[in-house]
């Protein structure tokens, strides 16, 4: 909050205030600053105390064309509150918003807004509802002034998402539960409801035994704090479809009992009900079905429970489309030949454009530090003890076993995690797996020189589905450019969405571009499609040269609405 006078009790002077109007970039002279605070000093004390402070900050904030607007609302109050209703209905009547075809969407947006209701209620004669949740004027002026009010109508989009779920990049999201950095974060549901409201298609939740035997979230072996896994899942089926109809992926790092696992699924089945997906909407399907087939419908991705090896069913062909089809096993994991016998032919093995190396992922900002500290071993990244990656070249191949009970694992449907063997190995070409690589294994697997390693990953990700998540060393949260791992057909780039810095705003960008919030967009056709197999810009290779393709000038221009707090650039006063 700026620089106090006094530390002990959090009282700012008109110096420390001046102070904070330049780290704020609130550019006026002394008088102005004086003025305001002056007219926050209450009891002229020359002080300021903390909610004394917020008054002081927001009075810069004051518009009054605003306030005009709200006391229209409000009868000509201006320190009454808008309930739900009077919102809903300032959108209806004077926004022209459908508020009834996204009345979750807007309840959702209210309802991040929002405070709970004090002792200012609506009217004067009026008692606030305990619990209940009231829009100050502050909150009205931050919800005309952000994104939720954008001064472009959404672009809504009249085709169909008909094409396997596989074909499509997939808003996704890492550590979805926490608020702040990793290590010493706070967990929270209001993370699941951010992440939704914004279109996030994939959601993770890392479970971990509670000390009442109930599961809980939390950033394992960290500082981090706890929240109840009920509490989470009952968030996410209340906000699952608030800003987009197409599937919710839910991907649970699993580190609970047999007991507390069982718990897990009691749980999603009560929340979830109907939207929950457990078997396969087609029987004996040999391919992932389409957004469109999997609307309103949540996907639980987690690891697959360790069965015996069983013998593969045999392919029928089923007459009435022609399709082959493989015989459904009690397993959820269906080998799928037609899929696997696509027309992925013998090429060489050329990479795609560019390379991706550690570098590329900014590894520089998350340089590993040793220390040595007393007590429980902290470990930054929980969700590197669930991946699915396999040992490292270096490493004794010790086979890894899942812990997932059948109960839990059969819940995986179209997304089973299983720990990756190579490519080639039997696991990787049935239809509903999924591999989860954090970006270090993401590098390696297309290092500059692994041209065939590359190869074999794009296509891998143009039949079955990849997630891609943040290094356990980004201890600041931040993110690797997820262009990097979509440009290699990797659907989910899971991103830490409570960091919003430049490759958090790459993602927004692509799944805000055409169609807002839905959350999938379609892979370009070389990206899904064997035929353009291998994926390359080289059209010549001589020894010691390579030939690059032309590349097309696009020029655009930028229309600059409004701008509001802009920052000085760096270095200058």
């Amino acid at each position: 909050m700026g620089r106090k006078a006094d530390q002990a009790d959090q009282l700012l002077t008109l110096d420390d205030a001046r102070q904070v109007c330049r780290d704020l970039e609130i550019n006026c002279d002394h008088r102005t600053v004086e003025a305001h605070f002056r007219k926050c000093d209450r009891e002229n004390s020359g002080l300021l105390t903390v909610a004394q402070y917020r008054a002081f900050v927001n009075s810069f904030k004051e518009r009054k064309d605003i306030q005009h607007l709200y006391r229209n609302i409000k009868h000509g109050l201006l320190d009454a509150d808008l309930d739900l209703k009077e919102f809903l209905d300032f959108l209806k009547h004077d926004q022209y918003v459908d508020v009834d075809k996204e009345r979750p969407y807007w309840e959702g947006v209210f309802d991040r807004l929002a405070r709970p209701a004090s002792n200012r209620a609506q009217l004067p004669d009026a008692e606030p509802v305990p619990g209940q949740k009231m829009l100050t004027l502050q909150g009205f002026q931050h919800f005309l002034t952000s994104g939720y009010n954008s001064p472009l109508s959404a672009a809504g989009s009249d085709s169909t998402l008909d094409r396997p779920l596989n074909e499509y990049f997939i808003s996704s999201s890492h550590n979805t539960y926490l608020i702040g950095r990793q290590i010493k974060g706070t967990s929270s549901v209001d993370g699941y409801i951010e992440a939704l409201l914004e279109g996030c298609r994939c959601i993770e939740i890392d479970c971990w035994d509670g000390d009442d035997g109930r599961p809980m979230v939390t950033h394992g072996r960290t500082l981090s704090t706890k929240v109840a896994f009920e509490d989470c899942v009952s968030v996410v089926a209340k906000h699952a479809f608030a800003s987009s109809p197409y599937p919710l992926i839910v991907s649970l790092e699993v580190h609970c009992s047999a007991e507390q696992q069982n718990t897990m699924v009691d749980l999603m089945v009560q929340y979830f009900a109907s939207m929950l997906i457990t078997e396969p909407i087609t029987p004996n399907a040999a391919m992932l079905p389409s957004p469109e087939e999997l609307k309103y419908k949540i996907i639980v991705k987690v690891k697959a429970a360790e069965t015996p090896t069983a013998e593969q069913p045999p392919v029928v062909v089923d007459s009435s489309n022609g399709r082959r089809r493989a015989r459904s096993l009690t397993s959820n994991m269906i080998r799928s030949p037609s899929v696997e016998k696509q027309a992925i032919m013998p090429s060489p093995m050329v990479s795609s454009p560019g390379t991706t190396s550690p570098t590329e992922f900014g590894t520089t900002s998350c340089t590993s530090r040793g220390s040595t500290t007393s007590g429980p071993t902290m470990t930054p990244n929980s969700s590197a003890d669930d991946s699915d990656e396999g040992p490292a070249p270096d490493r004794p191949k010790k086979r890894k076993t899942s812990k997932i009970i059948p109960k839990l694992a059969h819940l995986g449907v179209y997304t089973q995690g299983i720990t990756f063997r190579g490519w080639e190995d039997p696991s990787a070409k049935t239809y509903n797996h999924i591999f989860s690589f954090s970006e270090d294994t993401f590098a390696r697997h297309t290092a500059r020189k692994n041209n065939e390693g590359k190869a074999a990953l794009e296509k891998h990700n143009q039949l079955h589905l990849m997630r891609v998540y943040p290094s356990a060393r980004r201890y600041a949260s931040d993110n690797f450019n997820p262009l990097n791992v979509w440009r290699r057909g990797v659907q989910m780039a899971a991103l830490n969405w409570q960091t919003y810095d430049v490759h958090h705003q790459v993602n927004r960008a692509m799944f805000a571009a055409g169609s807002d919030r839905l959350g999938y967009v379609l892979k370009p056709e070389e990206l899904r499609h064997a035929k353009h197999l291998p994926i390359t810009d080289t059209i010549a290779e001589a020894p010691g040269r390579r030939e690059k393709r032309g590349r097309k000038l696009i020029r655009f221009t930028v229309d600059i609405l409004s701008a509001q707090r802009l920052p000085r650039p760096r270095n200058q006063n």
